[in-house]
């Protein structure tokens, strides 16, 4: 479990998110929204230890996640960010490294290692790039490459940063649906997301953020039936049933 205890975050002393006080728990995915600049991803990389809270703490399994070493933090949280470069290795190496954390020396994978990346690489669809270089594949399929690297990392949380940038529209709505497996399996998902629709439908639980602090925790529902959407997003969100099924749309 992450727990948020009066978390100010973000850079230089100055507040990007204050005082914020949450937890997440295991088997939910749980999606955070808001407008660019709401501090979405500065929430992340504080949750991930990267950036160093201001004030308040992050805790993971009752453990500050400052106080522990990126190794111990590496067994227990995975995330799929925004890729700045490309590294220059095959695909399957790339995934591979998903297991790094959890060798003792001498650093040698272990064959079951190298099944578990091979899961992920199907699990992703994208075994037959197993043999290909990260630089000479598409931006959906290093996306795809980056998330089946998580999901060999095995960690009991696991954040996806806009994990839908690059992927074309079938390929956005399967990663919802395995985002909600894996959750579902036990594991505390967490993505940040500008894709409401989606999120609505898929999410178990939905965050927003506005103007430095938390203005939504609750259910998808709860949320469109409120007055936060047009307020903080400026659009509309209609719904529909399709075989049984709620679905979202833009309805402006």
């Amino acid at each position: 479990m992450i727990e948020l205890r009066h978390l100010y975050a973000g850079y230089d002393d100055a507040a990007v998110l204050e005082d914020l006080t949450m937890q997440f728990e295991p088997g939910t995915l749980t999606v955070i929204l808001g407008p660019n600049g709401c501090g979405k991803s500065t929430l992340l990389r504080t949750m991930l230890g990267i950036l160093k809270p201001l004030s308040g703490t992050v805790e993971i399994d009752g453990e500050n996640v400052q106080s522990i070493s990126a190794a111990h933090r590496a067994q227990k949280m995975s995330a799929v960010m925004q890729m700045s470069s490309v590294p220059n290795m095959s695909v399957f190496q790339y995934v591979l490294h998903g297991r790094f954390h959890d060798l003792s020396w001498p650093r040698r994978y272990r064959k079951s290692d190298l099944e578990q990346a091979q899961s992920a690489l199907h699990q992703m669809g994208i075994a037959h790039l197993a043999d290909e270089s990260m630089a000479e594949i598409s931006g959906g399929e290093r996306q795809k490459a980056a998330l089946a690297q998580a999901i060999c990392q095995d960690t009991p949380v696991l954040f996806l940063d806009e994990p839908g940038t690059w992927l074309d529209a079938a390929s956005q709505f399967e990663l919802y649906r395995m985002a909600r497996r894996l959750a579902h399996k036990g594991r505390t998902v967490i993505m940040i997301s500008h894709d409401l629709p989606s999120a609505l439908e898929y999410a178990d639980r939905v965050i927003v953020l506005n103007r430095q602090r938390k203005v939504f925790d609750g259910l998808p529902d709860e949320l469109v039936h409120s007055e936060l959407i047009q307020k903080v997003f400026h659009i509309e969100i209609g719904e529909c049933m399709h075989n049984g099924k709620k679905h979202y749309f833009y309805a402006q």
